[in-house]
């Protein structure tokens, strides 16, 4: 009978590849729900645990307490039970999130398409160079992102040179789901349009208390790259980014590398009259700007200088007599424009020439000098360039 068995065994038909496929994601799901929610339920009962009397308090894995002491932690908190069921609904929607963006990621690579879907966090001073990168200090004020591993491996597979710009384009969930049963493709360019009116208009919603400071509604922005830490299928931006595009936390992306037009002339609005009462304010922005490798016309984008954040708008970015969405201003001589303040006057237009009203003392400059000769950082620019 024993060589009947194994003859029966080795006779068995083997499951199509596609098969175990689907099943190992299938695991890979299950593992992270089941891990999720052993996680949070440890949690609920630690928490509970701490409400009962001494005498009740038990070692603190909870199959080693008895059912008396979890009867009663479940009687004294019953809101345990309805914050546990919310977090476990939470782990697992979030799983399967993960796994869909994982999922048609896949896909997109195996169809030849270069972009990717990710999901958005903010950027934290988590990811702040070491004293002596070029961006130290300076992550919160810059147009670099924090990708994942994977993007840089397909920059180098693909022999792109520097710059690295990509162009990042919110994506509703709803859309994510056409693309994964395959009745709609993306429809982010890598070449840059041309300014409209639509483009740079608000929906009016906007995060938080940003919505003093920060325009919304953009439908793309343009970035360059910090480093390529971030988890996979996560990218970390700036919380500028996250007001132009109107984004919360978790919410998705389409990240797709661009070739960016050279920009020749860049429109900026300061929101704060202060800004170009400095006497060296076009010094100030053009050593700031070396930060921004790329700027998106409607975008705010934030200078510090002196332990104070001044907020710009970029009103208009052009490449020759051209205006664009967005230029690449990495290596090139950019003129620089400035229209009225938001504080000043609103209804001023582009080519406003701007009067300084008072000479200020040269208190911010000597600060600002001791602090680059401390972080080593020196300005190397002897003259401005004069507004238009």
């Amino acid at each position: 009978m024993e060589p009947e068995r194994m003859q029966q065994k080795t006779d068995a038909p083997c499951a199509p590849e596609g098969a175990e496929i689907s099943t190992h994601r299938l695991i890979r799901t299950g593992r992270r729900a089941i891990l999720s929610t052993l996680m949070l339920l440890f949690a609920a009962v630690e928490h509970a645990q701490g409400r009962l009397p001494q005498r009740e308090r038990g070692p603190s894995w909870p199959w080693r307490r008895s059912r008396r002491s979890l009867a009663m932690a479940s009687m004294e908190s019953p809101s345990q039970h309805t914050a546990v069921s919310n977090h476990f609904s939470s782990a697992l929607e979030r799983s399967r999130e993960e796994q869909l963006v994982e999922d048609i990621n896949i896909l997109e690579k195996a169809e030849g398409r270069h972009g990717r879907f990710l999901t958005v966090m903010p950027i934290s001073e988590k990811f702040n160079p070491p004293p002596g990168h070029f961006s130290h200090d300076h992550v919160m004020y810059g147009d670099k992102v924090s990708f994942p591993r994977t993007i840089s491996t397909q920059l180098l597979e693909r022999n792109l040179e520097i710059p690295w710009q990509f162009v990042l384009e919110k994506i509703d969930r709803k859309e994510l789901e056409k693309v994964w049963g395959g009745t709609a493709t993306t429809t982010t360019s890598t070449t840059t349009s041309k300014t409209t009116d639509s483009d740079t208009e608000g929906d009016g919603d906007r995060i938080g208390g940003r919505q003093r400071y920060y325009k919304s509604g953009l439908k793309r922005v343009y970035c360059s790259t910090l480093d390529f830490r971030a988890p996979e299928n996560f990218v970390f931006v700036p919380d500028w980014m996250m007001a132009a595009l109107n984004l919360m936390p978790r919410d998705l992306l389409y990240c797709e590398f661009v070739r960016l037009p050279e920009g020749t002339t860049v429109t900026f609005q300061p929101h704060n009259s202060a800004f170009l009462k400095m006497s060296n304010h076009q010094a100030v922005l053009e050593r700031e700007l070396r930060h921004y490798s790329s700027l998106t016309a409607g975008s705010t984008i934030v200078i510090k200088y002196n332990r104070r954040n001044f907020l710009i708008d970029v009103v208009e970015v052009k490449s020759g007599s051209e205006a664009y969405d967005g230029v690449c201003v990495q290596d090139c001589d950019v003129s620089t424009d400035f229209i009225a303040p938001k504080d000043q006057d609103d209804t001023a237009q582009p080519g406003e020439t701007i009067q300084e009203t008072e000479e200020p003392t040269d208190d911010d400059e000597e600060e600002e000098e001791k602090r680059e000769e401390q972080t080593g950082q020196t300005d190397t620019d002897e003259g401005s360039q004069e507004t238009a």
